[in-house]
Protein backbone atom coordinates (compact mmCIF):
# COMPACT_ATOMS: atom_id res chain seq x y z
CA UNK A 1 0.00 0.00 0.00
CA UNK A 2 3.08 2.51 1.10
CA UNK A 3 4.79 1.71 -2.78
CA UNK A 4 1.42 2.17 -4.34
CA UNK A 5 0.67 5.70 -2.38
CA UNK A 6 4.47 7.09 -3.19
CA UNK A 7 3.90 6.33 -7.03
CA UNK A 8 0.30 7.96 -7.24
CA UNK A 9 2.32 10.67 -5.18
CA UNK A 10 5.00 11.44 -6.89
CA UNK A 11 3.31 11.00 -10.54
CA UNK A 12 0.77 13.99 -8.31
CA UNK A 13 4.00 16.26 -8.32
CA UNK A 14 5.09 15.77 -12.12
CA UNK A 15 1.51 16.80 -12.93
CA UNK A 16 2.02 19.91 -10.79
CA UNK A 17 5.07 20.73 -12.43
CA UNK A 18 3.62 20.85 -15.28
CA UNK A 19 0.88 22.83 -14.52
CA UNK A 20 3.73 24.86 -13.39
CA UNK A 21 5.28 25.27 -16.22
CA UNK A 22 1.99 25.37 -18.47
CA UNK A 23 0.81 28.57 -16.42
CA UNK A 24 4.54 30.39 -16.97
CA UNK A 25 4.74 29.11 -20.61
CA UNK A 26 5.08 33.11 -21.98
CA UNK A 27 8.36 33.16 -19.72
CA UNK A 28 9.69 29.89 -21.50
CA UNK A 29 9.02 30.78 -24.66
CA UNK A 30 10.83 34.16 -23.74
CA UNK A 31 13.76 33.19 -22.80
CA UNK A 32 13.73 29.97 -25.16
CA UNK A 33 13.36 32.85 -27.85
CA UNK A 34 16.25 34.68 -26.48
CA UNK A 35 18.76 31.63 -26.20
CA UNK A 36 17.46 30.84 -29.88
CA UNK A 37 18.48 34.40 -30.51
CA UNK A 38 21.60 34.42 -28.91
CA UNK A 39 22.54 30.72 -30.27
CA UNK A 40 21.94 31.99 -34.23
CA UNK A 41 24.07 34.95 -33.69
CA UNK A 42 27.28 32.88 -32.02
CA UNK A 43 26.85 30.18 -35.00
CA UNK A 44 27.08 33.18 -37.51
CA UNK A 45 29.87 34.84 -35.88
CA UNK A 46 31.80 31.15 -35.43
CA UNK A 47 34.17 30.74 -38.87
CA UNK A 48 33.49 27.66 -40.34
CA UNK A 49 36.93 25.30 -39.80
CA UNK A 50 37.81 22.96 -42.15
CA UNK A 51 39.61 19.45 -41.64
CA UNK A 52 42.15 17.33 -43.45
CA UNK A 53 43.35 14.05 -42.64
CA UNK A 54 45.62 11.20 -43.58
CA UNK A 55 45.73 7.67 -42.15
CA UNK A 56 48.47 5.04 -42.97
CA UNK A 57 50.12 2.01 -41.13
CA UNK A 58 53.35 1.62 -39.88
CA UNK A 59 54.92 -1.47 -40.73
CA UNK A 60 56.15 -3.27 -37.74
CA UNK A 61 59.27 -6.29 -37.49
CA UNK A 62 60.03 -8.23 -34.93
CA UNK A 63 63.61 -8.50 -34.89
CA UNK A 64 66.36 -7.25 -36.30
CA UNK A 65 67.87 -9.96 -38.36
CA UNK A 66 72.07 -8.47 -38.80
CA UNK A 67 74.35 -10.85 -39.88
CA UNK A 68 77.99 -12.57 -37.95
CA UNK A 69 80.31 -10.38 -39.85
CA UNK A 70 78.06 -6.81 -39.16
CA UNK A 71 78.01 -7.92 -36.04
CA UNK A 72 81.30 -8.32 -35.13
CA UNK A 73 81.73 -4.36 -36.83
CA UNK A 74 79.73 -3.61 -34.88
CA UNK A 75 81.37 -4.22 -32.06
CA UNK A 76 84.70 -3.17 -33.06
CA UNK A 77 82.74 0.61 -33.79
CA UNK A 78 80.95 0.41 -30.37
CA UNK A 79 77.39 -0.77 -30.99
CA UNK A 80 75.93 -3.54 -29.69
CA UNK A 81 73.68 -5.51 -32.45
CA UNK A 82 73.32 -8.90 -31.16
CA UNK A 83 71.27 -10.89 -33.14
CA UNK A 84 69.57 -11.78 -30.03
CA UNK A 85 68.02 -8.09 -29.96
CA UNK A 86 64.70 -7.05 -30.57
CA UNK A 87 64.48 -4.47 -33.07
CA UNK A 88 64.55 -0.66 -32.25
CA UNK A 89 61.14 -0.18 -33.04
CA UNK A 90 59.03 3.07 -32.18
CA UNK A 91 55.87 2.03 -30.69
CA UNK A 92 53.02 3.72 -32.46
CA UNK A 93 51.52 4.71 -28.88
CA UNK A 94 54.85 6.48 -28.51
CA UNK A 95 53.83 9.08 -32.20
CA UNK A 96 51.70 11.74 -29.90
CA UNK A 97 54.62 11.90 -27.76
CA UNK A 98 57.20 13.02 -31.28
CA UNK A 99 54.28 15.30 -32.28
CA UNK A 100 54.76 16.67 -28.81
CA UNK A 101 58.73 17.36 -28.97
CA UNK A 102 60.48 20.79 -29.67
CA UNK A 103 62.34 19.21 -32.63
CA UNK A 104 59.03 17.87 -34.10
CA UNK A 105 57.96 21.57 -33.46
CA UNK A 106 60.22 23.38 -34.81
CA UNK A 107 60.28 21.35 -38.00
CA UNK A 108 57.34 21.95 -38.94
CA UNK A 109 56.96 25.69 -38.06
CA UNK A 110 59.79 26.05 -40.51
CA UNK A 111 58.24 24.02 -42.84
CA UNK A 112 56.87 25.18 -46.24
CA UNK A 113 53.39 26.21 -47.11
CA UNK A 114 51.52 28.35 -50.19
CA UNK A 115 48.88 30.87 -49.13
CA UNK A 116 47.84 33.85 -51.08
CA UNK A 117 50.59 32.29 -54.17
CA UNK A 118 53.23 32.68 -51.98
CA UNK A 119 55.83 30.17 -50.36
CA UNK A 120 56.16 30.82 -46.57
CA UNK A 121 57.18 29.05 -43.58
CA UNK A 122 54.18 27.85 -41.10
CA UNK A 123 55.69 29.92 -38.81
CA UNK A 124 55.10 33.06 -40.52
CA UNK A 125 51.32 32.06 -41.54
CA UNK A 126 50.92 31.54 -38.03
CA UNK A 127 52.56 34.82 -36.49
CA UNK A 128 51.27 37.60 -39.90
CA UNK A 129 47.91 35.72 -41.50
CA UNK A 130 46.19 33.54 -39.10
CA UNK A 131 42.56 34.45 -39.14
CA UNK A 132 41.03 36.81 -35.91
CA UNK A 133 38.94 34.36 -34.17
CA UNK A 134 36.81 36.76 -31.80
CA UNK A 135 35.47 33.40 -29.22
CA UNK A 136 39.92 33.06 -28.52
CA UNK A 137 39.91 36.08 -28.04
CA UNK A 138 36.75 36.18 -25.23
CA UNK A 139 38.22 33.45 -23.50
CA UNK A 140 41.72 34.59 -23.56
CA UNK A 141 40.92 37.46 -21.61
CA UNK A 142 38.21 35.73 -19.24
CA UNK A 143 38.37 32.26 -18.78
CA UNK A 144 42.32 32.22 -19.32
CA UNK A 145 43.17 35.69 -17.93
CA UNK A 146 44.83 33.86 -14.50
CA UNK A 147 46.94 31.85 -17.02
CA UNK A 148 47.78 34.80 -19.12
CA UNK A 149 49.21 36.84 -16.06
CA UNK A 150 50.67 34.37 -14.65
CA UNK A 151 52.68 33.97 -18.37
CA UNK A 152 53.56 37.72 -17.89
CA UNK A 153 55.85 36.41 -14.81
CA UNK A 154 57.50 33.57 -15.72
CA UNK A 155 59.44 32.76 -18.45
CA UNK A 156 59.81 29.58 -20.87
CA UNK A 157 63.23 30.32 -21.94
CA UNK A 158 65.35 26.91 -21.59
CA UNK A 159 68.81 28.01 -20.96
CA UNK A 160 71.19 25.35 -23.12
CA UNK A 161 74.10 24.33 -24.42
CA UNK A 162 75.59 21.75 -25.82
CA UNK A 163 77.02 18.61 -24.64
CA UNK A 164 77.76 15.42 -26.15
CA UNK A 165 76.35 14.09 -29.37
CA UNK A 166 72.52 15.22 -28.41
CA UNK A 167 70.82 18.53 -28.98
CA UNK A 168 69.45 20.57 -26.68
CA UNK A 169 66.95 23.13 -27.73
CA UNK A 170 66.12 26.35 -26.96
CA UNK A 171 62.54 27.18 -27.01
CA UNK A 172 62.22 31.27 -26.21
CA UNK A 173 58.45 32.74 -25.05
CA UNK A 174 57.43 33.09 -28.61
CA UNK A 175 58.13 29.81 -29.89
CA UNK A 176 55.98 28.06 -26.63
CA UNK A 177 52.90 30.19 -27.68
CA UNK A 178 53.79 29.27 -31.26
CA UNK A 179 53.92 25.06 -29.77
CA UNK A 180 50.46 25.88 -28.37
CA UNK A 181 49.24 26.92 -31.45
CA UNK A 182 50.46 23.80 -33.00
CA UNK A 183 49.06 21.41 -30.48
CA UNK A 184 45.65 22.90 -31.78
CA UNK A 185 45.98 22.84 -35.22
CA UNK A 186 47.52 18.76 -35.53
CA UNK A 187 45.53 15.96 -34.41
CA UNK A 188 46.15 12.07 -34.01
CA UNK A 189 44.28 8.98 -33.92
CA UNK A 190 46.06 5.65 -32.68
CA UNK A 191 44.06 2.62 -33.21
CA UNK A 192 45.82 0.22 -31.26
CA UNK A 193 44.49 -2.78 -32.21
CA UNK A 194 45.04 -1.95 -36.36
CA UNK A 195 48.07 -0.14 -35.97
CA UNK A 196 46.25 2.53 -37.86
CA UNK A 197 47.34 5.98 -37.32
CA UNK A 198 45.41 9.17 -38.13
CA UNK A 199 47.01 12.28 -38.41
CA UNK A 200 44.78 15.50 -39.10
CA UNK A 201 44.39 19.28 -38.73
CA UNK A 202 41.79 21.89 -38.42
CA UNK A 203 41.87 25.10 -39.89
CA UNK A 204 39.62 28.33 -40.92
CA UNK A 205 41.36 28.42 -44.19
CA UNK A 206 40.25 25.23 -46.44
CA UNK A 207 44.22 24.91 -48.23
CA UNK A 208 45.88 25.11 -44.98
CA UNK A 209 45.37 21.56 -43.44
CA UNK A 210 46.06 19.72 -45.86
CA UNK A 211 49.80 21.26 -46.05
CA UNK A 212 50.05 21.10 -42.73
CA UNK A 213 49.17 17.30 -42.45
CA UNK A 214 51.15 16.36 -45.34
CA UNK A 215 54.20 18.37 -43.62
CA UNK A 216 53.21 16.46 -40.55
CA UNK A 217 53.01 13.08 -42.03
CA UNK A 218 56.69 13.88 -43.45
CA UNK A 219 58.38 15.03 -40.29
CA UNK A 220 56.70 12.20 -38.22
CA UNK A 221 57.66 9.61 -40.85
CA UNK A 222 61.15 10.60 -41.52
CA UNK A 223 62.12 11.00 -37.55
CA UNK A 224 60.63 7.09 -37.29
CA UNK A 225 62.74 6.22 -40.10
CA UNK A 226 65.76 8.34 -38.89
CA UNK A 227 65.07 6.43 -35.01
CA UNK A 228 64.97 3.03 -36.52
CA UNK A 229 67.48 3.10 -39.01
CA UNK A 230 70.12 4.51 -37.17
CA UNK A 231 71.96 1.60 -36.68
CA UNK A 232 72.26 0.11 -38.89
CA UNK A 233 73.27 3.74 -40.95
CA UNK A 234 76.48 3.56 -38.05
CA UNK A 235 77.43 0.29 -39.20
CA UNK A 236 76.96 1.48 -42.79
CA UNK A 237 79.43 4.51 -42.43
CA UNK A 238 81.88 2.60 -40.61
CA UNK A 239 82.31 -0.03 -43.11
CA UNK A 240 82.30 1.82 -45.44
CA UNK A 241 85.28 3.99 -43.82
CA UNK A 242 87.45 1.20 -43.01
CA UNK A 243 86.54 0.17 -46.63
CA UNK A 244 88.03 3.76 -48.34
CA UNK A 245 91.04 3.61 -45.63
CA UNK A 246 91.87 -0.57 -46.69
CA UNK A 247 91.47 0.15 -50.68
CA UNK A 248 93.64 3.48 -50.19
CA UNK A 249 96.32 1.19 -48.35
CA UNK A 250 95.90 -1.38 -51.12
CA UNK A 251 96.50 1.37 -53.69
CA UNK A 252 99.65 2.68 -52.25
CA UNK A 253 100.52 -0.54 -51.92
CA UNK A 254 100.52 -1.64 -55.08
CA UNK A 255 101.94 1.74 -56.70
CA UNK A 256 104.74 1.02 -54.24
CA UNK A 257 105.21 -2.51 -56.06
CA UNK A 258 105.02 -0.98 -59.47
CA UNK A 259 107.59 1.76 -58.71
CA UNK A 260 110.31 -1.39 -57.22
CA UNK A 261 109.99 -3.09 -60.26
CA UNK A 262 110.60 -0.39 -62.19
CA UNK A 263 113.58 0.17 -59.96
CA UNK A 264 114.90 -3.30 -60.49
CA UNK A 265 113.87 -3.86 -63.67
CA UNK A 266 117.46 -5.17 -64.59
CA UNK A 267 118.32 -6.69 -61.21
CA UNK A 268 117.63 -10.29 -60.84
CA UNK A 269 119.00 -11.79 -57.08
CA UNK A 270 117.43 -13.61 -54.35
CA UNK A 271 116.88 -10.02 -51.76
CA UNK A 272 114.97 -8.37 -54.98
CA UNK A 273 112.85 -11.42 -55.30
CA UNK A 274 112.11 -11.82 -51.53
CA UNK A 275 111.62 -7.99 -50.98
CA UNK A 276 108.92 -8.27 -54.47
CA UNK A 277 107.49 -11.66 -52.49
CA UNK A 278 107.07 -10.04 -49.16
CA UNK A 279 105.27 -6.96 -51.00
CA UNK A 280 103.14 -8.74 -53.06
CA UNK A 281 101.94 -11.23 -49.76
CA UNK A 282 100.80 -7.91 -48.17
CA UNK A 283 98.77 -6.66 -51.45
CA UNK A 284 97.06 -10.23 -51.45
CA UNK A 285 96.40 -9.50 -47.61
CA UNK A 286 95.36 -6.21 -48.36
CA UNK A 287 93.23 -7.54 -51.41
CA UNK A 288 91.29 -9.95 -49.70
CA UNK A 289 90.48 -7.60 -46.61
CA UNK A 290 88.79 -5.16 -49.32
CA UNK A 291 86.94 -8.09 -50.64
CA UNK A 292 85.59 -8.92 -47.76
CA UNK A 293 84.50 -5.48 -46.59
CA UNK A 294 83.47 -4.46 -49.85
CA UNK A 295 80.79 -7.66 -49.16
CA UNK A 296 80.05 -6.37 -46.09
CA UNK A 297 79.38 -2.59 -47.42
CA UNK A 298 76.75 -4.40 -49.51
CA UNK A 299 75.39 -6.34 -46.91
CA UNK A 300 75.35 -2.49 -44.65
CA UNK A 301 73.21 -1.56 -47.46
CA UNK A 302 70.81 -4.36 -47.09
CA UNK A 303 70.44 -4.06 -43.23
CA UNK A 304 69.56 -0.35 -43.93
CA UNK A 305 66.89 -1.10 -46.52
CA UNK A 306 65.95 -3.77 -43.87
CA UNK A 307 65.74 -1.26 -40.83
CA UNK A 308 63.90 1.87 -43.18
CA UNK A 309 60.25 1.20 -42.19
CA UNK A 310 57.26 1.50 -44.93
CA UNK A 311 54.37 3.39 -44.06
CA UNK A 312 51.18 1.96 -45.56
CA UNK A 313 48.95 5.21 -47.63
CA UNK A 314 45.22 3.93 -46.93
CA UNK A 315 43.73 8.02 -47.08
CA UNK A 316 46.04 10.54 -49.14
CA UNK A 317 45.72 13.90 -48.05
CA UNK A 318 42.89 15.98 -49.69
CA UNK A 319 41.99 19.56 -49.69
CA UNK A 320 38.56 19.54 -47.84
CA UNK A 321 35.32 20.59 -50.07
CA UNK A 322 33.01 20.88 -46.11
CA UNK A 323 33.53 22.51 -43.47
CA UNK A 324 33.99 19.96 -40.18
CA UNK A 325 32.90 22.79 -37.65
CA UNK A 326 30.21 24.44 -36.40
CA UNK A 327 27.34 22.42 -36.94
CA UNK A 328 24.93 25.76 -36.71
CA UNK A 329 21.77 23.73 -36.33
CA UNK A 330 23.08 21.67 -33.15
CA UNK A 331 24.39 25.12 -31.82
CA UNK A 332 20.97 26.87 -31.96
CA UNK A 333 18.82 23.31 -31.13
CA UNK A 334 21.74 23.78 -27.76
CA UNK A 335 20.69 27.07 -27.04
CA UNK A 336 17.43 26.67 -27.47
CA UNK A 337 17.52 24.09 -24.58
CA UNK A 338 19.51 25.71 -22.57
CA UNK A 339 16.80 29.23 -22.48
CA UNK A 340 14.20 26.49 -21.64
CA UNK A 341 16.59 24.83 -18.84
CA UNK A 342 17.30 27.89 -17.13
CA UNK A 343 13.31 29.49 -17.26
CA UNK A 344 12.37 25.86 -15.40
CA UNK A 345 14.80 27.02 -12.70
CA UNK A 346 13.91 30.35 -12.74
CA UNK A 347 9.80 29.29 -12.45
CA UNK A 348 10.79 26.45 -9.42
CA UNK A 349 12.68 28.66 -7.75
CA UNK A 350 11.21 31.96 -7.84
CA UNK A 351 9.35 31.90 -4.82
CA UNK A 352 13.15 30.88 -2.91
CA UNK A 353 15.07 33.92 -4.70
CA UNK A 354 12.37 36.62 -3.88
CA UNK A 355 12.61 35.26 -0.76
CA UNK A 356 16.15 35.86 -0.56
CA UNK A 357 16.31 39.24 -2.21
CA UNK A 358 13.77 40.41 0.82
CA UNK A 359 16.04 39.25 3.23
CA UNK A 360 18.90 41.14 2.22
CA UNK A 361 17.04 44.24 1.65
CA UNK A 362 15.47 43.57 5.29
CA UNK A 363 19.00 43.66 6.67
CA UNK A 364 20.40 46.07 4.66
CA UNK A 365 17.31 48.84 5.89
Amino acid sequence: MVKGANNKLNFLDFIDLLAKLYLERKLILKYTLYSIILGITISILTPNRYTSETIFVPQVSSKNFTGNNLSGLASIAGINLSTDNKSSEISPLLYPKILESSPFKLELLNSKIFYNDESITLRDFILNYNSFNFFDLLRKYTIGLPSLILSIFSTNDVETNISGTEEIYYVNNEDAKLFKIISQLLQIKLNEKEKIVALSSTHTEKTIPAQITQNATIILQNRIIEFKSRFSREILDFTLEQYDLKKNELNLLQDKIGKFKDQNININSSLYQNTLDRLQSQALILQNVVQQLASQVEEAKLQVNKDTPIFTLIQPVNIPNQKSYPSRSIIVILFAFLGFLFASFLIFYKKSFTAIIQRIKLNNG
